[in-house]
């Protein structure tokens, strides 16, 4: 009897595991085609704020946050979109959830902006 339940606990983990993965594979994909509209300099900020949620104030987020930009510099091979549709997939790929909410509150200001100037 044990070795049933240990085997409907497994077939409902992995359910629970694929459906958590699907979500975050459309959230990441959301927010990559969102990223991929915004200017260069806007994803390097972007960039920044999701490498800093992942790695603290440590000397590490720097570190990082160069090499994914040395790292779309160099794969672009000087093509600028390629370099801005790059750094979009990264930043997408750093930290979906965060990411997602920056562009929720940046679209909320743009609103709020919209507004006042009307």
């Amino acid at each position: 009897m044990q070795n049933f339940f240990e085997k409907y606990k497994a077939k409902i983990m992995k359910d629970v595991y694929r459906k958590e993965r699907e979500k975050l594979t459309e959230i990441t994909q959301k927010v990559e085609r969102e990223l991929g509209k915004m200017g260069t300099e806007e994803l390097k900020e972007i960039l920044t704020l999701a490498i800093m949620e992942t790695f603290g104030e440590s000397q590490e987020w720097k570190d990082a946050r160069q090499k994914y930009l040395d790292y779309a510099k160099n794969a672009s091979d000087g093509n600028e979109e390629l370099e801005r549709l790059l750094l979009a997939k990264i930043i997408a790929s750093t930290n979906p959830h965060y990411v997602k909410s920056i562009l929720g509150q940046r679209k909320n200001l743009q609103q709020i902006s919209n507004h006042g100037s009307d």
